[in-house]
This record gives C-alpha cells, structure tokens and sequence, in this order.
C-alpha cells in the first residue's frame, strides 16, 4: 500500500455532502469513495479543502474543512 500520509488537498468543484455511495474527485486528480455508510447534507460548498488522513487497520478519514464534517473513505484511482 505504500507510505500513508495526511493528503491535504480540496474537492474538485461543489461539495453537498455524502448519501452512502459518493465519490469524491479531488484537485490532485486522485478519486475517493465514501467507504460507511451513512449520509450527511452539507449544503453547497465550492472546492473546500480537505485532509485525508490514515487511521487505524488501514482506514482514511476525510475532514472536510468548514462544515465540521468527516467521513471515511477509501481510494479508487
């Protein structure tokens, strides 16, 4: 799996949350899914950032920066 470090990065155009099987398209051209289930409304946010950062037995949680937000996710591409 290679190194794990924290990606910081943003959403590639409008973020509105999750709803159990969204995918995430960064601006580093790196693709993540929404890997528990669940759903959250965020509203409408242009580009935010995010951190993307490892957790235990080889999870990655995303902190999307101004809604207070996270989810875990894994990588697809």
């Amino acid at each position: 799996q290679g190194e794990r470090n924290v990606i910081e990065t943003s959403i590639d155009g409008s973020f509105l949350g999750w709803n159990g099987r969204t995918e995430f398209k960064l601006a580093n051209g790196q693709r993540w899914a929404q890997s528990e289930s669940g759903h959250f409304d965020a509203g409408r946010m242009d580009s935010p950032k995010v951190r993307i950062k490892p957790m235990m037995l080889g999870s990655w949680l995303m902190v999307v920066e101004g809604c207070g937000c996270s989810v875990r996710v894994r990588r697809v591409q």
